[in-house]
């Protein structure tokens, strides 16, 4: 099986690990010498295109800017970079009013804050809360099992 015999760069078998595009595009154009193998591409039975239309190299372009493509979304994604979403960002918002709230008054509930702020329920703001506890803005203090919320250094 031809499957077989295919590795990728980094030397694993495409058999045991998942192929992905850009391993694909790598293994084509590593393969394949598209001049020799259209030099006159028939597309469908009696409809030949002309090489000004369609030409080996205009196939390697296209599959060298789509591998180029993979690859700097992948890159992007290992590093985290992403443009956040539009939740994402009325979330921050929010954590400022949270934040401004608890400067102001005394260790508060997740319960009190939403309702002080009138989010859509308390888990909205405990879990504001907790992003805000483990940025080290807020920190959690517990007593007789009620956790408030309070600025840190306050």
């Amino acid at each position: 099986m031809r499957a077989e015999l295919i590795k990728t760069e980094k030397g694993s078998d495409t058999m045991t690990n998942k192929m992905t595009y850009v391993d694909a595009l790598r293994t084509v154009l590593s393969l394949v010498d598209v001049e020799k193998m259209y030099p006159n591409p028939v597309w469908a039975e009696g409809m030949e295109v002309t090489p000004k239309e369609f030409s080996g190299a205009d196939l390697l372009e296209k599959l060298e800017a789509c591998k180029a493509s993979y690859e700097k979304r992948n890159a992007s994604k290992a590093k985290g970079e992403r443009k956040p979403t539009k939740k994402q960002i009325e979330n921050e918002s929010i954590k400022a009013r949270i934040v401004e709230l608890l400067t102001d008054h005394e260790p508060m509930q997740a319960k009190e804050v939403a309702a002080e702020l009138e989010l859509s329920s308390s888990q909205q703001a405990s879990a504001l809360l907790r992003q805000l506890v483990e940025a080290g803005t807020v920190e959690k203090v517990v007593e007789k099992r009620v956790s408030r919320f309070q600025v840190k250094g306050e």
